[in-house]
């Protein structure tokens, strides 16, 4: 599975990055939008993990760009925020493969959840 993980706080990154590669996965980051679709551009990920503030352009309008573009809109999206009651833009976004989850969360969760939204994506094929 490749994560993209997005957020302006370096530390946060590192720390994500560092979890998500010890539990075998492939992981990226990127500390803004306009860095994320640069890096979706060259190597597609299973799934992007959005701060949901981010300092420049926030996870959301990103999100929303993702979703409009055909090529993107299929990639599951998780974003993270300590706002609580923020789920209600999801609504405003077309993409069904969508997850807003409140910080602070357990990474157990946060692995499981993005499990879930993958395995969504890419339903099992009959044999």
């Amino acid at each position: 599975m490749r994560v993209l993980i997005v957020d302006d706080e370096k530390e946060t990154r590192e720390i994500m990055l560092c979890i998500f590669r010890k539990k075998g996965l492939v992981a990226e980051a990127a500390s803004s939008g306009r860095e994320a679709i640069g890096l979706i551009a060259r190597n597609k990920p299973d799934i992007i993990i959005f701060n949901l503030t981010l300092s420049e352009e926030d996870g959301f309008e990103t999100g929303k760009q993702l979703n409009e573009n055909p090529r993107t809109q299929d990639i599951p999206i998780i974003f993270l925020s300590a706002i609580r009651g923020s789920c209600g833009f999801l609504d405003k976004l077309p993409n069904t493969k969508v997850k807003y989850i409140e910080k602070p969360c357990k990474i157990r969760y946060l692995i499981r959840e993005s499990n879930k939204l993958i395995a969504d994506s890419f339903p099992r094929q009959p044999r």
